[in-house]
């Protein structure tokens, strides 16, 4: 899923909207620009709690905020994008099939990236449908990204915990609006920074943002009476998950 979808799930697992949960909601989808790649990041969940708990336990919402996003253990994700309702692909994918040859023509991709391409079309639509119906999902990332002491000491644990360049974290983090659309979340706002992604990551440069903003749009009319199930169907297989991964205060109170 995208940002602020990730952020919605995690604020409501977590009962907080805490920095620290916002962050960690979204952190994992940052794999690949920080020098790690994105299996790393969706299944660093349980590993990094354990890392938090012996060490950072002031930080446990951080890294239950991250499991919440993941896909080892189950987090969104792996619903979203791996497994959902018994079948091998996730709900992302298994209702992107529809779309596949509209999205090859519109971005300009190989038929091979069709169904991959896709499913972040269900995720742009799952964007616009959460902002409509939670319009403060907009303010909460930008005023995370105003905590420059919770970026500070965010990317510090990540940095000892990957063993990599913790300003380069920082500065990553600090650059989210560059690579994500989180304010006036448009169909046209996200398929210009989906262009931009697919220039960036794949040299494509021959992408229609008219004709992309359309297929968010149709899909978004596709899904919409879907989201309420999907989501709350993924929260409570999450909270159920979480009980496993306690907060700081279960151990306090212990």
């Amino acid at each position: 899923m995208f940002p602020l979808t990730h952020v919605l799930v995690a604020q409501n697992l977590l009962s907080s909207s805490d920095h620290q949960v916002i962050l960690g909601g979204i952190f994992p989808d940052l794999g690949n620009a920080i020098g790690l790649n994105r299996i790393i990041t969706h299944e660093m969940g349980t590993g990094f709690y354990g890392f938090c708990r012996d060490n950072y336990p002031e930080y446990l919402n951080f890294a239950r905020a991250i499991i919440t996003h993941g896909s080892q253990p189950h987090g969104l994700d792996y619903y979203a994008d791996e497994c959902y309702q018994g079948e091998e692909k996730g709900y992302c994918f298994q209702r992107a099939r529809p779309f596949c040859g509209k999205v090859v023509a519109a971005c300009d991709i190989p038929q091979e990236m069709g169904l991959w391409k896709a499913h972040n079309f269900i995720e742009m639509a799952y964007e616009l449908i959460a902002v409509e119906r939670f319009p403060h999902l907009s303010d909460l990332v930008p005023e995370m990204l105003d905590d420059k002491y919770i970026i500070a000491k965010c990317s510090d644990l990540l940095g000892h915990y990957f063993n990599i360049d913790t300003s380069k974290v920082g500065t990553i983090i600090s650059s989210m609006p560059t690579f994500f659309c989180l304010l006036d979340v448009t169909p046209q706002n996200l398929a210009a920074k989906y262009a931009r992604q697919l220039e960036i990551r794949h040299q494509i440069k021959g992408a229609d943002v008219a004709a992309m903003s359309k297929i968010i749009e149709e899909v978004k009319e596709s899904v919409a009476l879907e989201f309420g199930d999907f989501i709350s169907s993924s929260i409570e297989l999450i909270s159920d998950l979480l009980r496993v991964y306690p907060s700081r205060d279960a151990f306090i109170k212990k």
